[in-house]
């Protein structure tokens, strides 16, 4: 599952931004519309990275699926708090890189969006930008 933070931070940094030219919403609807051309996608054996979408209130939301998982069996609180943790130590090791700083510089809320493998939620978490600066 550790591969799955990389997975969306490696997606981020494929495109090149022009950010002097067109406002936030216009920007961030071109990362999407480009991070979904590659989607849906396995991260790994057990998470399919499916799409990505800008929300109201600067939120750039991932969306995955856990496809050997049901609900029933599923322990949310230990699953969100170790990829949290993954997902962080992702973020401080690529904060510098040019694409990347878009997302800080517009101070983007990350949601991480997780369906069993029957399509129900199973979970979502924010990482906030005081909680990557």
């Amino acid at each position: 599952m550790k591969n799955l933070a990389f997975t969306a931070i490696i997606c981020l940094l494929t495109f090149s931004f022009s950010c002097a030219q067109n406002s936030y919403e216009t920007e961030i609807k071109n990362i999407a519309n480009d991070t979904n051309r590659q989607l849906p996608t396995m991260v790994d054996s057990e998470t399919r990275f499916e799409s990505v979408s800008p929300k109201s209130g600067k939120i750039y939301q991932y969306n995955y699926t856990l496809i050997n998982v049901v609900k029933s069996n599923f322990n949310a609180e230990s699953f969100s708090k170790n990829q949290k943790l993954t997902i962080l130590n992702g973020i401080k090791k690529m904060r510098n890189n040019s694409g990347f700083k878009f997302f800080i510089e517009n101070n983007v809320t990350f949601a991480y969006n997780y369906n069993d493998k029957n399509g129900e939620n199973l979970l979502k978490f924010f990482i906030t930008p005081s909680d990557y600066k």
